[in-house]
């Protein structure tokens, strides 16, 4: 009978997942659109409150499914008694449930975790199939940029992570998840002027300082983590186009030239690839319509500077980490056994 209430369990948590995964993105769809409405300007619904929400829908399904896994199986004897209460006719579990379980199971796992492993791990095999290789440091190109990096004081404190690059087809991006450094294509820095790199430079900073390679990255996964995660697509895109607004701003606060940034945009700018990357951000690639928006706003900028934008911080991780640690520890803590819709259904069609 345990091994019968065993395969019981992992069809509740089959119904768990699927439900706590709805209920999550319909509450993140409903208070984002929300908050969506409230907001003034575009660049304001780059927040800590709108990453925690993009990054917890998908999180946390896997986190109360698999406590409430864990949980259950440190009592199975409990389940014997339940499974036999919700329905004592049922001494065997069904095949065609059964089978449709599993291939519910897989369906999801290759959806949720192969899936998305394998176009990360495509897209790692692209970038160091084109060869993208380091300017020697003797290279003029090599030189320019560290000069102009000693010449600027928000440059100078990240200039050993700023590296001249061949092999790239972006003009300038930053590459990396926990320690990232900012690439440049060598035909911007010979083709462009000392303003437009400053500016450029200036953008991937903002990128570098709030690690979006990996939290970009992780609203990636979490998209893939929960089966009705496209619901939050439009969400996820006015996120990352806030983010690119929010990095300009804090280019011209640090001391770029706003017009030489939106020169530098208008050069790197290709409008067909798109708007995110899965390890790296760039400058350009967030759609024609997109690009005009941010260089007109540039060129707002160079009448009237943005205001010292705050810095986030820590603050997005932090308001992410108290719905993971409950929905890793209420489950034990309330006895969240994923049982109660299974019984349900069980006695509903056994009698």
């Amino acid at each position: 009978m345990i091994e019968q209430s065993a395969l019981h369990i992992l069809l509740g948590s089959l119904w768990t997942y699927l439900l706590i995964s709805l209920a999550s993105v319909a509450v993140a769809k409903g208070w984002l659109m929300w908050r969506r409405s409230r907001v003034e300007t575009a660049d304001a619904f780059d927040s800590p409150r709108v990453f925690a929400a993009l990054v917890a829908a998908g999180a946390l399904p896997i986190l109360w499914t698999g406590s409430s896994l864990i949980h259950s199986f440190e009592d199975p004897d409990a389940w014997v008694g339940m499974v036999g209460i919700a329905c004592p006719h049922f001494e065997v579990f069904p095949g065609a449930e059964l089978w449709a379980a599993i291939l519910a199971s897989i369906a999801l796992i290759w959806r949720g975790v192969v899936r998305p492993a394998r176009i990360l791990g495509t897209s790692m095999l692209e970038e160091r199939r084109r060869g993208a290789s380091r300017l020697s440091e003797d290279d003029p190109l090599a030189q320019k940029l560290r000069r102009l990096c000693q010449q600027h004081e928000s440059l100078e404190d990240v200039a050993d992570r700023i590296v001249p690059v061949t092999g790239i087809d972006t003009a300038c991006r930053t590459r990396g998840w926990l320690s990232p450094r900012i690439e440049v294509r060598c035909e911007a820095i010979a083709e462009w002027d000392e303003s437009e790199l400053v500016g450029a430079l200036l953008h991937e900073v903002s990128h570098r300082h709030s690690l979006d390679p990996f939290r970009q990255t992780l609203v990636f996964l979490a998209r893939h983590w929960n089966p009705f995660g496209w619901v939050l697509e439009s969400e996820r895109g006015a996120w990352r186009y806030a983010r690119e607004l929010n990095c300009d701003a804090r280019a011209v606060a640090r001391g770029a030239d706003p017009l030489s940034l939106a020169s530098a945009l208008v050069s790197a700018a290709r409008p067909a690839e798109p708007c995110h990357h899965l390890h790296s951000v760039g400058l350009d690639g967030c759609g024609a319509d997109a690009i005009e928006t941010r260089v007109q706003i540039l060129m707002g900028y160079s009448e009237k500077p943005p205001a010292q934008l705050p810095s986030a911080g820590s603050a997005g991780w932090m308001l992410l980490s108290g719905p993971v640690l409950a929905a890793a520890l209420l489950p034990h803590l309330i006895d969240g056994l994923p049982l109660p819709v299974h019984s349900i259904w069980l006695w509903a069609i056994g009698g």
